[in-house]
């Protein structure tokens, strides 16, 4: 309740600005939506992405007296299209947000730490340079685990190497519960807004702000769009 969205909010609040990123079906829509308190984005767990580019919602929260205005983005391995098509319109970030992102959340699925998570974060890095994770939030989707449990985590080697280096960029870590949390099938209602509060909370954390300079600068550092990068892997 209390919650203002629109695409365009005037308002003396400060605009804090997120990017979701993460594979296609891992529920990058489903937090967007979290975050703007409304159905805006539309979700699938299927492997096609149904966010054919990229789309903004801004929505004005009181509690934290700041604006957030949320950008899914197409999902990373999308089958039903190249990684080239794929990176081509996940750049459309940067005119959605000529101010920069505050926050690039990296949706991660819960469960095992897999190693098609390992590639999509190398796939990030790869697009968004290791500087992104300065101001990167990931967020653990589906679990019943707490953020604690999952730095402390020693039995998978790709994860502690994976939370070492976002403890190195100071990397808020936050978690969303799963859609059954308790015995009953019931929603967990208490647990689902604690975490989206928590995680509200990370993204007014100040952090360096990423700006579509430092992503161009990325790309000419590189040489080439990191679809081409991507295909060298083939």
């Amino acid at each position: 309740e209390g919650l203002l969205v629109g695409t365009r909010i005037m308002s003396d609040f400060p605009l804090k600005t997120v990017l979701l990123l993460g594979e296609t079906g891992d529920g990058k829509s489903f937090i967007g939506n979290l975050l703007v308190g409304r159905n805006v984005f539309q979700t699938s767990d299927r492997p096609t992405s149904v966010t054919a580019q990229c789309s903004a919602a801004c929505v004005l929260d009181p509690d934290f007296r700041t604006r957030f205005q949320v950008i899914d983005a197409i999902g990373l391995f999308d089958t039903n299209r190249t990684q080239q098509e794929v990176h081509t319109i996940l750049s459309e970030f940067a005119h959605l947000a000529p101010d920069g992102i505050h926050a690039l959340l990296v949706v991660i699925p819960g469960g095992r730490f897999k190693a098609s998570i390992t590639k999509m974060l190398g796939a990030i890095e790869i697009f968004f340079g290791e500087q992104m994770w300065s101001s990167s939030i990931v967020v653990f989707n589906k679990t019943r685990r707490r953020p604690e449990e999952i730095t402390s985590d020693t039995t998978v080697p790709a994860l502690v190497h994976a939370v070492g280096k976002w403890q190195a960029h100071d990397v808020s870590i936050c978690t969303m519960p799963v859609a059954h949390e308790d015995d009953n099938g019931h929603v967990d209602v208490a647990r689902l807004a604690g975490d989206v509060r928590a995680l509200k909370q990370a993204i007014v954390r100040p952090r360096p702000v990423y700006a579509p300079e430092v992503f161009q600068q990325v790309r000419r550092t590189r040489g080439h769009d990191a679809g081409d990068h991507g295909r060298s892997q083939d």
